[in-house]
């Protein structure tokens, strides 16, 4: 999970969000939409699979709800977003 939460927060920082006081609802929806057109780094012809997303959308999840009782009061509404999986590639249908 650490691995797709410093994902996002490299995505993060691309977008020049240097602090996470400046998250917002926006960020979060346009990192779902990243994500769902991000090619695979070992298969470059394939998007992300979808169990890859979801592991995301939960790491991005759990750190929204960490967030709360160490003072931001702002914190984005939690995506609760999940790829229906394919079950034999773990790709969209």
């Amino acid at each position: 999970m650490l691995a797709h939460i410093h994902e996002f927060l490299q995505w993060l920082d691309n977008k020049q969000i240097r602090s996470i006081d400046q998250l917002t609802n926006r960020h979060i929806t346009n990192y779902q939409n990243y994500l769902e057109t991000c090619l695979n780094k070992l298969f470059k012809e394939h998007l992300l699979s979808d169990s890859h997303q979801n592991k995301s959308f939960i790491a991005v999840d759990k750190l929204l709800e960490f967030l709360p009782p160490y003072g931001m009061t702002n914190t984005p509404i939690l995506i609760h977003r999940r790829m229906e999986m394919n079950e034999k590639s773990g790709y969209s249908k």
